[in-house]
């Protein structure tokens, strides 16, 4: 049996370095990556990985994440904390800047939350951890969106925060 490896013309090592760094040179790839590696150790941010990802679809300043010493339980880019604050304020109507287990009943109900029972949405509001007061405040609501988002690709946590705003 033939493989297509073998039918393969191989490139002396030196036409292969050629190639590869003509290539690199033709799509501008030297001076992305240069910048990135700048603009990462810069910024240090808490999630380096999602850094990279964010500067590359936003830019780098549409990256930018909460920094570690003022927020290290979210490490949540800039673009979706407030995007997250956004929809903190639809739940928490009263304006008070903490959310109670009544106010997610609310929101649940309002929008589209009939599949969730009383039992799941009270072991939801214990996933925000609540305080001693059993009310959420803004970090809280973030950092529990940090742990839950952290894997999740721009476009997915995009059409999260438009089920949840709509």
């Amino acid at each position: 049996m033939v493989r297509d490896a073998d039918r393969l013309d191989p490139l002396p090592d030196g036409a292969l370095c050629a190639r590869d760094l003509e290539y690199l040179q033709r799509h501008g790839v030297g001076p992305l990556l240069n910048g990135l590696v700048l603009a990462l150790t810069k910024a240090a941010p808490p999630d380096p990985l999602q850094f990279l990802i964010d500067s590359l679809q936003l830019g780098t300043e549409g990256a930018e994440q909460a920094s570690a010493a003022a927020n290290p339980e979210t490490g949540l880019p800039r673009h979706r904390q407030a995007k997250l604050e956004k929809v903190f304020r639809i739940i928490d109507r009263s304006g008070t800047g903490r959310m109670s287990m009544r106010a997610l009943q609310a929101y649940a109900n309002s929008h589209g939350g009939e599949t969730l029972t009383n039992a799941d949405l009270r072991a939801l509001f214990r996933d925000f951890k609540p305080g001693d007061d059993q009310l959420v405040g803004l970090q809280q609501f973030l950092a529990f969106f940090g742990r839950v988002s952290r894997t999740m690709t721009n476009k997915d946590f995009d059409s999260m925060i438009k089920e949840m705003s709509s």
